[in-house]
């Protein structure tokens, strides 16, 4: 038999071995050996490393089951400075790293930017850096940078330098000039006369253009880049100026004459400013403007002359046409005579009244007789206001 201490000894160890935790009989657990790790930083995106070892997150992250005790944490970033730093983590609870990072320090040079001629807007890395060359940079990192140049009438200047750290780096520009050309051509029997005349203009050259027409031939019109600087219609000019701020390609044109004459009438009256032009509307209700033109007649004689520059191949079919100007507003009213030439007399404003021109004919004997608007139908002007020659 075993002596009676022994066999006390072992109920004793029996009673313990059976008792159960989860029924709370007293019994405590072994003490947690865990924590959390908050890992912040600002700016966010930093690689985290704990204990050397790369966690292979970035801020901002948390980490549950980390060790207890005192760590090391190393936040790295692009463009900042590494930062290291060490935090205990407390057994059950949570720890917060909170990092600010430093921007890496950048390495800089001085740029000093010339140009022939000065006066250059100095552009790097495309901005503006509100100066003109001759003109120094400062704080200018170390690398590659594109340094471009603008100077009104120049051409721009466009290059990449290497800014070395801690020295004076130095760009010597040369600026060529910015040309154009005027290309004359002509349509026609005529010439041009061009001053200055030169292969090449300079930006803002003021070039005047004048036609030069030779035998019968007359001078039609202006085509091509002739804008003028107020905007106005020059294309009828004889003679033209233009600024060279771009290549241009001007035509001269020139044509034949077709001539009409006659006489204006209105029986019983006095004129006052008879004008005669040619009506090409093919309409009885208005009246279209051949090109912009009329002319005045004689207001003693009534004589007129019509003269109508044509291109060549160019033709037309137009009643010839006056009326009596009366107020000298060069525009047809309601209450000015008007008249036509009625070629066969049948009392009618109408096709049958058309003539055909081309350049180089000659109409003699037209008859237009006015009639006051009480006898006769107002046509009216279709739009068009007659300038008067």
């Amino acid at each position: 038999m075993l002596p009676m201490a022994i066999i006390a000894a072992l109920c004793m160890l029996v009673y313990v071995g059976c008792s159960d935790d989860d029924e709370g009989n007293g019994v405590t657990p072994p003490p947690s050996t865990k924590g959390q790790l908050e890992v912040n930083s600002t700016p966010s995106g930093a690689q985290i490393f704990i204990d050397d070892v790369n966690q292979s997150q970035q801020t901002p992250y948390t980490f549950d089951d980390v060790d207890s005790g005192t760590h090391t944490v190393k936040l790295t970033k692009t463009d900042y400075q590494d930062w290291t730093g060490s935090t205990r983590v407390p057994a059950g609870e949570k720890a917060t790293v909170n990092a600010t990072l430093l921007p890496v320090a950048a390495e800089v040079g001085t740029l000093v930017v010339n140009s022939t001629p000065t006066g250059a807007a100095i552009f790097l890395d495309g901005l503006d850096q509100q100066t003109v060359t001759n003109d120094t940079l400062f704080d200018v990192e170390e690398g590659n940078h594109s340094v471009r140049l603008v100077k009104n009438g120049y051409q721009e200047w466009l290059e990449t330098v290497s800014v070395v750290a801690n020295q004076v780096n130095t760009v010597n520009a040369t600026l060529s000039s910015l040309t154009f050309t005027l290309d004359i051509d002509t349509v026609g029997g005529g010439g041009v006369t061009v001053d200055p005349l030169k292969d090449e203009y300079e930006m803002n050259d003021v070039v005047e253009i004048a036609n030069l027409p030779i035998d019968e031939w007359k001078f039609h019109s202006w085509v091509g880049n002739i804008t003028s600087e107020s905007g106005a219609d020059t294309s009828r000019d004889s003679s033209i100026t233009v600024v060279m701020n771009t290549d241009r390609t001007i035509t001269a044109n020139f044509g034949l004459v077709a001539r009409v004459t006659g006489t204006i009438s209105l029986p019983g009256e006095t004129l006052v400013q008879p004008i005669a032009f040619v009506d090409t509307s093919h309409n009885d209700s208005f009246i279209v403007v051949l090109e912009s033109t009329g002319f005045l007649a004689d207001p003693g004689t009534g004589e007129f002359a019509i003269e109508f520059v044509f291109m060549e191949g160019d033709t037309i079919e137009g009643i010839i046409t006056g009326w009596d100007n009366v107020d000298g507003d060069s525009y047809l009213d309601n209450d000015e005579p008007a008249g036509w030439w009625d070629i066969n007399s049948d009392g009618f404003w109408n096709s049958e009244d058309m003539v055909d021109l081309v350049g180089g004919d000659t109409i003699t004997g037209a008859e237009v007789i006015l009639q006051l608007p009480s006898l006769s139908p107002v046509r009216k002007s279709a739009g068009n206001r007659i300038q008067l020659k």
